[in-house]
């Protein structure tokens, strides 16, 4: 009886280590993402970085976070604690995606191209990559709860893995 409620418990522990083995090696993989959100046409911002793409985001995967940031038009964050490399983010243009009393979304019914929006941040990482809003995919969440939000992925040399347990 002992032998037969011990299969069950070494199973249950390979699963686990196989599953944790699979993390740390996701992790090295070579290509990180950033998230960032505000409320709409505001210039505090929620950031957060990822040691996974995109696709393959978990809390697991979170590495730093910086919260309220405020960055208005021309102003600059810089998320350092958690990251092997600062990571600088500069808000080029602050617009929102269109203001009421000019109409700057031109685009035919049956193509409406959503996401466009006149914000620019730009992003570069310490001795690493550089790249824009133009790189990264756009939300907007307008009619629920005014958020605005931009994913990026990013070439990283992160050795950092999941630091909590499964």
């Amino acid at each position: 009886m002992k032998l037969s409620a011990a299969f069950p418990i070494a199973l249950a522990c390979v699963s686990s280590c196989a599953a944790i083995e699979d993390k740390q090696a996701r992790s090295n993989s070579g290509t990180c993402s950033i998230g960032i959100a505000r409320i709409f046409g505001d210039i505090n911002w929620d950031i957060t970085v990822y040691n996974v793409p995109a696709a393959e985001r978990q809390e697991i995967n979170v590495i730093a976070t910086l919260d309220n940031a405020v960055m208005d038009k021309g102003q600059s964050v810089t998320v350092s604690s958690g990251v092997p490399q600062p990571i600088t983010i500069t808000n080029v243009d602050n617009a929102p995606p269109f203001d009421y009393d000019v109409q700057v979304l031109q685009a035919p019914l049956d193509n409406p191209d959503v996401g466009l929006t006149k914000v620019e941040l730009s992003f570069e990482v310490e001795d690493g990559p550089k790249w824009t809003t133009a790189d990264c995919w756009a939300g907007s969440v307008i009619f629920s709860a005014g958020w605005e939000s931009w994913s990026c992925d990013f070439a990283c040399n992160y050795t950092v893995t999941a630091s909590r347990e499964l």
